[in-house]
């Protein structure tokens, strides 16, 4: 029987371009709530994490990476999706190089 070859590159971008409007989303989703509500919904990172079943919160030993930590969970979802498809992008590249046309 044949073998098909997992096609990475497609693979990762399709990946990344979840990820990059996944943020977008966060925020319309938001936008669209004020409007309706008057209220804005605070949304955070640990919120999406909560959202996609990841419940246990991470806790460390040290009290300042704890700080730390408890700052980056507290971070607004939309932002945070933003960064880290920043980072997934910049890291897939180093490895796999720009995507082309």
């Amino acid at each position: 029987m044949d073998e098909q070859k997992v096609d990475w590159k497609k693979l990762g971008f399709l990946t990344l371009l979840i990820i990059w409007l996944s943020g977008p989303a966060v925020l319309t989703y938001q936008s669209y709530t004020w409007l309706k509500n008057g209220g804005w919904p605070p949304l955070t990172l640990w919120d999406g994490l909560h959202y996609i079943s990841y419940h246990p919160y991470p806790h460390a030993e040290w009290i300042g990476v704890q700080k730390i930590v408890d700052l980056l969970m507290m971070c607004p979802l939309s932002i945070s999706l933003l960064v880290i498809a920043s980072l997934v992008t910049c890291i897939f590249w180093m490895f796999e190089g720009p995507f082309e046309a």
